[in-house]
């Protein structure tokens, strides 16, 4: 039964991995839509004045997508909107540019994992005036399996990740 289960595990860790991709291969059509924030260091989702942090990618060409973050604060949903793109500039991922107030803002930040059989990204952020260097995990789902969180905790340090993420309860 043991032998079974960490054949099982086993199994299931070459394929999450076997299935990852880089930035360089991800289309911008595969992560269109809606994802949660599952796992991250960034103060901003750790400290709790914020629940239930989503982002919404809408590709506007192959270039550039409309980024809208979203969440919860005393009971309001909150957005903050902006455009990703990919320039020159940036080869390793994407420009984030703010909208409106914001539009003063940027910021830069790539996929260091993408999963499309298991709807998961692993998000890494540069250092900023107002935000810290930070990683967040983001699915499709808003919560993770316990499998699927498993599976992830083991691959953070393979794609560089020493810092502990923590767990963002979606409700």
């Amino acid at each position: 039964m043991l032998f079974l289960r960490i054949s099982i595990c086993l199994f299931l860790l070459v394929n999450f991995s076997a299935s990852a991709q880089n930035d360089d291969q991800i289309r911008l059509g595969d992560i269109e839509g809606t994802w949660y924030v599952n796992m991250s260091n960034f103060p901003m989702w750790t400290k709790g004045k914020r629940q239930n942090p989503r982002i919404k990618y809408t590709v506007i060409n192959d270039n550039q997508m409309r980024d809208e973050v979203s969440f919860e604060k005393k009971g309001k949903t909150k957005h903050i909107i902006g455009y990703d793109e990919r320039a020159a500039e940036y080869k390793k991922g994407f420009i984030w540019q703010g909208k409106g107030l914001k539009a003063l803002l940027s910021s830069k930040w790539r996929v260091l994992h993408y999963n499309q059989k298991y709807q998961i990204a692993i998000l890494a952020f540069d250092k900023t005036l107002f935000t810290p260097a930070g990683y967040d995990v983001i699915s499709r789902n808003k919560k993770l399996s316990p499998k699927l969180l498993s599976l992830i905790q083991q691959l953070l340090p393979k794609v560089g990740i020493k810092e502990e993420l923590t767990l963002i309860d979606q409700v």
